[in-house]
């Protein structure tokens, strides 16, 4: 696999991606070149925290009612998890989509 435009592993610069929310992935995103292995894992990071973003956003609003108090605490396991989970899989050399914003990501970064 090619190196990318800073002498990391494709693998390590992957995981970074996703280490901190939004920052990493638009960091990667925007001074790789080269790779398109990393500019995928990138682009699916930002997009992962955006959903994120988004859906707890709305699980808060929900979270002043009863019913959406668990919810929200569904919400933020699940991202923790997912979050686990993409940073192992872009170590692993794996270019696993996440569902829906994988093949987004896909279709973006290597434009069939």
């Amino acid at each position: 696999m090619p190196k990318n435009s800073y002498d990391l592993e494709p693998n390590i610069s992957a995981a970074l991606t996703y280490l901190i929310p939004f920052v990493t992935g638009i960091l990667f995103f925007y001074l790789e070149k080269r790779n398109k292995f990393v500019r995928f894992h990138a682009l699916q990071s930002i997009l992962f925290w955006g959903l994120v973003w988004v859906i707890n956003s709305a699980s808060i609003q929900l979270s002043f009612l009863l019913i959406g108090f668990p919810f929200h605490a569904f919400v933020r396991i699940a991202a923790f998890f997912g979050w686990i989970f993409m940073i192992w899989k872009a170590y692993e050399n794996e270019k696993y989509e996440i569902p829906y914003i994988g093949k987004v990501a896909k279709d973006i970064i290597y434009k069939k």
